[in-house]
């Protein structure tokens, strides 16, 4: 996260929303997965919701490259 191309405020945020999905994981003993994803995001608020839904789209798609963080541009 530290090498992304994110705002230092993106980042906090960021960080923020994945650990706590992350703890959701945890609290249902299961591995993070796009249904478990679309879950948790159901039971936030509409508010928090779109700010989540990019934390975690980044997330996954940062995951998805190996954990080679995108580049700006890329």
């Amino acid at each position: 996260m530290a090498a992304a191309a994110l705002a230092q405020s993106d980042k906090a945020a960021h960080t923020r929303a994945i650990i706590a999905f992350l703890g959701f994981c945890k609290r249902r003993h299961a591995g993070a997965s796009i249904i478990l994803i679309q879950s948790y995001l159901s039971g936030l608020p509409e508010q928090e919701r779109s700010g989540a839904r990019e934390a975690l789209r980044w997330w996954y798609r940062a995951a998805g490259n190996g954990g080679r963080l995108p580049v700006a541009g890329e």
